[in-house]
């Protein structure tokens, strides 16, 4: 059984990083669009706060996924 505090960076593989990578990069570039000077850095911030969100989500249904095979 997983910890629930697990590493928000586990069970990341090579595409995840690069998707990852360039949704911070698009966002950051986006932000520089509307806001010259601090654009880029709160675009940044979004897309990682994006980032965790999707990512905890998405580790939570993996563990409900892997339960639910335990319990058949």
């Amino acid at each position: 059984m997983e910890s629930k505090n697990s590493s928000i960076l586990a069970h990341m593989n090579w595409i995840d990083w690069l998707l990852a990578l360039v949704f911070i990069g698009l966002l950051a570039w986006i932000g520089g669009l509307f806001l010259p000077v601090y654009g880029w850095p709160l675009g940044a911030i979004a897309a990682l706060a994006l980032l965790y969100l999707a990512k905890s989500r998405r580790d939570r249904a993996m563990h409900e996924q892997a339960q639910g095979k335990e319990d058949e």
